[in-house]
């Protein structure tokens, strides 16, 4: 996944693009891996980008087909988060595992 500049706004906007695409993944039944790393090493996120082409690699994807994983644990009942005192903050309500 690329960007054609490297500010927050363009990784907010990577972001987005990879909830879509993780989203849609799922829907058809698609395994997907992040491969973060390559990222956090400048000569690897450069060797990732289009030559000649203004573009910042973001995020590097894998997607294929394979057996069921297993299921994440969830927290049982209503899930409280701490968050320090004076803190700017809106807290989602959770109720029952789902944000409200």
């Amino acid at each position: 996944m690329w960007t054609s500049h490297d500010r927050r706004e363009d990784w907010l906007r990577a972001g987005q693009a990879l909830q879509r695409a993780l989203l849609t993944a799922t829907v058809y039944g698609v395994r997907t891996s992040l491969l973060d790393q390559a990222m956090e090493w400048p000569d690897l996120r450069a060797a990732i980008g289009l030559r000649g082409k203004r573009c910042h690699p973001q995020l590097l994807m894998r997607f294929g087909y394979g057996p069921d994983g297993g299921r994440t644990p969830r927290a049982h009942g209503e899930v409280v988060a701490q968050v320090p005192d004076g803190a700017d903050v809106q807290r989602p309500v959770i109720r029952g595992g789902s944000a409200i």
